[in-house]
């Protein structure tokens, strides 16, 4: 396609090209313009493939999901998330393509070759791959599997902090994900399961959930390799560069081994660790700065990575790799665990494990007013004070307007700690705290349940982060009075 050339979809629409945006194995993306509104601009794909077979199951896709648009258009009002689905279809001397919406955000394969991952806060990187996630369980329960999940099939904006679904041509229907009559792709690089290298099986849910967590393992640790690339991988008198390979090497010859299978984190079998030790600088410096990262990776989220990577040619051990709601639930709280050592009791953050924010507090410096977001993103604002509830209506504590400050005061009889910088104290029923910058309260029963509280001076905001035990059926909203 040349710049400037008009192309005429199957309803009629016409659209000029603007810019060649993107070209790959899989197609050509192209930035285009309404010939009728020129400042609407559009994201125009003509797929390649040369396997007729393949190309016509993407064709198929492409026609299942323009015609479901409208029920899935619907299902996406408010999401703070994106897909491109096909707007129009075009067909022309046997090209086909389809223009979707333009949406803004950087490939997460281009950030993760700037390094981006390496020096991102925790939190914004949980944040990310829960947005992912819910995008991805959206996918799932519009009945949907992608089969093709890798950081070249998202955008993130991180400005507006909003992902974008892109190259939905191997988007199937999850009935026929199984089919052997699939003829999509088999994943790219390393997201590609073991199980589809090695011929075990089809793309498949659980394919897809390898290839989600592997993605997740990226950008959690900002690796550039999969989570095997441990000593034995590296070992290998030749490595691989993806999983298909990796596959027909191991076959190949019997003295390659399956090792190079055991995750690199594996709690059990340390034969595929990373070894800091190893002549390889390349591998040295990328070990030093995955590991780095692991270890701040809350221990709730570390248990989905086991159980993603564990055994992954047995048939049983594939039935527990976490799900696309697995990762919404266990990054809808920031900083689930806390691995700090002076606290001995269980660290666990709570508020309604279904939602995907934390009720969030914060107020002007000039400490007038306090605007509270619930989890369901209602923002209300709140001038003298309001009660901690759980969705029981149980009252464990009141926060209150004291001059120019806000006094956490306790009603319930259950200990409370508080941390700020190195000092612990205990807090017990009417005693009453300072929000202050660094506070973190932690709500004591059979677990500890960490309440982090920043507050910032100048022109800065406070953040209070409310959780009750689950005994509560955990915190959802905050009521003011």
């Amino acid at each position: 396609m040349n710049i400037g050339s008009i192309i005429t979809c199957k309803d009629g629409s016409k659209f000029e090209i603007v810019k060649d945006l993107k070209s790959g194995g899989q197609g050509s993306v192209y930035i285009v313009k309404s010939c009728i509104s020129p400042n609407d601009l559009y994201a125009f794909k003509i797929i390649k493939e040369k396997n007729e077979q393949k190309k016509q199951r993407k064709i198929e896709n492409i026609r299942q999901l323009k015609d479901d648009s409208l029920r899935l258009n619907k299902s996406l009002e408010g999401k703070d998330f994106n897909v491109a689905l096909p707007i129009t279809l075009y067909s022309n001397n046997g090209d086909f393509g389809y223009v979707m919406n333009l949406y803004t955000g950087k490939d997460i394969g281009d950030l993760m070759m700037e390094k981006v991952f390496d020096s991102m806060d925790l939190d914004k990187r949980m944040n990310l791959v829960h947005k992912i996630a819910e995008s991805a369980l959206w996918l799932r329960n519009s009945g949907y599997c992608y089969q093709d999940f890798s950081h070249g099939n998202f955008l993130y904006d991180e400005k507006n902090n909003i992902v974008s679904i892109i190259d939905c041509d191997n988007v199937t229907g999850s009935s026929s994900a199984s089919s052997v009559k699939t003829f999509l792709a088999k994943g790219t690089l390393f997201y590609t399961s073991p199980e589809i290298a090695f011929g075990q099986c089809n793309p498949s849910i659980e394919s897809d959930n390898f290839a989600l967590a592997t993605l997740f393992f990226k950008i959690m640790t900002g690796s550039t390799n999969s989570p095997y690339h441990g000593k034995e991988l590296y070992s290998r008198p030749v490595r691989p560069g993806n999983m298909i390979d990796a596959a027909f090497y191991t076959n190949d010859d019997p003295s390659y081994g399956s090792d190079w299978l055991t995750f690199v984190f594996d709690k059990e079998n340390k034969v595929n660790e990373i070894d800091l030790n190893a002549p390889n600088k390349d591998f040295v410096n990328e070990g030093k700065k995955i590991i780095k990262n692991w270890d701040k990776v809350p221990n709730e989220m570390k248990e989905l990575f086991y159980k993603a990577f564990k055994n992954p040619l047995d048939a049983e051990s594939r039935k527990l790799r976490p799900s696309s709601k697995d990762w919404v639930n266990v990054t809808s709280n920031k900083n689930i665990a806390s691995n700090n050592p002076n606290i001995t009791e269980k660290c666990i953050m709570f508020s309604n494990p279904t939602k995907p924010e934390a009720p969030v507090i914060s107020a002007p410096v000039n400490m007038q007013t306090i605007t509270i977001r619930t989890p369901e993103g209602k923002v209300v604002e709140v001038k003298d004070e309001f009660e901690v509830r759980t969705s029981n209506g149980f009252n464990f504590g009141i926060i209150r307007k004291q001059d120019n400050n806000f006094i956490f005061t306790s009603h319930t009889m259950y200990k409370l700690k508080s941390k700020l910088g190195n000092t612990y104290n205990d807090h017990f029923l009417g005693n009453e705290m300072v929000l202050q910058e660094g506070l973190e309260i932690y709500f004591v029963m059979n677990y500890m349940v960490h309440i982090p509280c920043n507050s910032k001076i100048y022109n800065k905001l406070v953040h209070l982060y409310l959780f009750t035990h689950f005994f509560f059926n955990s915190g959802e909203l905050l009521s003011h009075r």
